[in-house]
């Protein structure tokens, strides 16, 4: 009833006369038209304005809240002047500058509660994102406000709203002609998802995840047993040793750690290490000839073109086997993704994009063969190269065939090997060889991603293919500054000699030295993509042994991402140990 004009209050957007004091009985609201929103006023008003506190549009479905916001605005000139100008700079960013600068920020791993003004300089925004050429430091600093506080609303409201219902793919959608009024409030989180910070929907999923492990599923964990010798030999790889052992339809898929390791011989007890050990060599394996799972693609075969050294699907691994150990490898995709264990994984666009569901072309197949790529270019506008429906048949003799990723020729429709391309139909021949070529791994690919059902499924809603990419498999540099950020000393100091020859040797180091490195102290190959996500510190201590330091190698303990560091005489040691 009667209006309350004194106090923290709801009011219905529809019924002028329909307010609830926050002291009320919330289960009030319920027994009001559901349709109706429910606008919180936070501060007294005068009565004069209590007609503008208004929103008539009603809701379609329990989901969600519709929203709207009035920012209140100081009523001076200047600061009208201010905002203005603040308005119209504002106004100059398109869709795809806000989706470079969330990318650029999601690439550079930093933690997003720092205030703005302590971005990285102009120079290196401006040397990382030709786009945002435009825009200077205060511009920027500005959007990255505006686009955080947009972030933390939305990631606030992710728990209450259904996204599972949207029917378009807003990757494949020009954004700047959608108008965004007209979509039901899930559609509107999912156009949006490219403007959501990674590390907000981290956050998001952490609670997720730490709400599933409350649960007491600890029986339900697997044990397993690796032999690390069969691997080294060639008798089994450790990737076809867990995979005999594991249930992959059991509920262990739903914990962030499915089950523990233990390596024959090696009497490690698995607080953590162990375990990262084994995920980081099950995603090396898989891209060895020990288990052709994956084979180079044609660029890498045919050494020309760019991501000569990524790697596709075997097409030909399609037994009902075959297909498990794919779908066991979403299950490990999962895993890395929830805990952030980066995997060294050599996988083009195409695989990412297919396995997020988001539409292929021309430019994606000529990421992985620019042969075929190029051949299909220049069949398709074959009349710049002079020839003509006359000269056609003379100059080119193919049938509807094509060759396969690993090399075989296939058929694109029965009979193919008989039909000839001919001038009129060159551009259905071309259709069909791009078709078959993006989707000649599709039954792999689904595989995996039955094995990511155990994903709660807005980690798969919310992030782009390139998050998820980014999620998964990290950045193969080793970012020293960042895990000097993530570093703590314990009886020793940072100053010590010994130290600064330690991240002096690491400096030196090349990628591939830095991820052994990080191997022997962590299990993992690659550090998690932002600040946020590492879990537990990397600890350099003390090395508890007598004698003299030279004569012992350093000690690490991968559970608990430790390094045990002689103090070592010189730096040239340091290197050496």
């Amino acid at each position: 009833g009667n209006p309350i004009l004194s106090s923290v209050r709801w009011k219905c957007g529809t019924c002028s006369n329909f307010n609830l004091c926050q002291e009320c009985d919330e289960n009030r609201t319920y027994d009001h038209d559901y349709s109706h929103v429910f606008i919180k006023v936070p501060f007294p008003i005068d009565e004069k304005d209590e007609d503008s506190i208004k929103f008539e549009l009603k809701q379609k479905t329990n989901w969600g809240v519709s929203m709207t916001f009035s920012p209140r605005y100081p009523a001076s000139s200047s600061a009208n002047g201010q905002f203005e100008t603040f308005e119209k700079e504002m106004n100059r960013w398109t869709w795809d500058d806000d989706r470079a600068l969330v990318k650029y920020l999601n690439e550079l791993g930093e933690d997003l509660s720092i205030p703005s003004f302590t971005l990285p300089s102009i120079e290196k925004i401006h040397s990382a994102s030709k786009i945002l050429l435009k825009f200077n430091l205060e511009s920027i600093q500005s959007r990255f406000t505006l686009l955080k506080e947009l972030s933390e609303s939305v990631c606030k409201c992710f728990p209450f709203i259904n996204l599972s219902g949207s029917r378009i793919n807003y990757s494949d959608v020009e954004m700047d002609s959608v108008d965004l009024t007209c979509l039901p409030i899930g559609d509107k989180i999912l156009a949006v998802k490219e403007l959501i910070f990674l590390d907000t929907k981290s956050q998001f999923f952490k609670r997720v995840i730490s709400t599933i492990e409350e649960f007491d599923w600890n029986s339900w964990t697997d044990d397993i047993r690796l032999v690390r010798e069969d691997s080294i030999s060639g008798k089994e790889t450790l990737f076809c040793q867990a995979f005999k052992q594991i249930d992959l339809e059991g509920n262990i898929w739903y914990l962030d750690r499915p089950f523990s390791v233990a390596f024959t011989g090696e009497g490690a007890v698995d607080g953590g290490g162990p375990f990262n050990e084994a995920i980081t060599t099950f995603a090396n394996e898989v891209q060895t000839p020990a288990l052709p799972l994956f084979v180079l693609c044609p660029n890498g075969v045919g050494e020309v073109g760019f991501n000569r050294e990524k790697m596709i699907p075997n097409p030909q691994r399609n037994t009902p086997e075959d297909l498990k150990m794919y779908e066991f490898i979403g299950k490990l995709l999962g895993v890395a993704f929830k805990n952030n264990i980066p995997l060294s994984l050599d996988l083009p666009t195409l695989f990412w994009k297919k396995l997020m569901q988001v539409p292929v072309g021309r430019n994606e197949l000529k990421e992985i063969d620019q042969i075929c790529s190029q051949s299909l270019d220049m069949l398709m506008e074959i009349e710049k190269e002079g020839i003509t429906e006359s000269t056609f048949t003379d100059a080119i003799s193919f049938s509807f065939t094509t060759i396969s990723s690993d090399g075989r020729e296939v058929e694109l429709i029965e009979g193919g090997k008989d039909k000839p391309v001919t001038w009129k139909n060159r551009k259905e021949y071309c259709k069909a060889v791009e078709d078959f070529r993006l989707g000649e791994f599709d039954k792999q690919i689904d595989a995996i991603r039955t094995g990511m059902k155990h994903l709660f499924y807005q980690a798969l809603e919310l992030c782009t293919w390139e998050e998820f990419q980014f999620k998964v498999c990290g950045k193969e540099e080793i970012n020293l500054d960042q895990l000097k950020l993530k570093t703590t000393y314990d009886r020793v100091d940072k100053n010590d000699p010994h130290v600064e020859y330690f991240w002096k040797a690491l400096e030196s180091f090349s990628t591939a030295e830095r991820s052994a490195f990080l191997r022997f102290v962590w299990g993992r190959s690659r550090l998690p993509v932002s600040l946020s996500d590492y879990g537990r510190e990397f600890t350099i201590t003390e090395f508890d042994q007598k004698g003299n330091p030279d004569n012992y190698l350093p000690a690490s303990h991968t559970c608990y991402f430790q390094l045990d560091l002689p103090k070592y005489s010189s730096y040239e040691k340091m290197r050496e140990k």
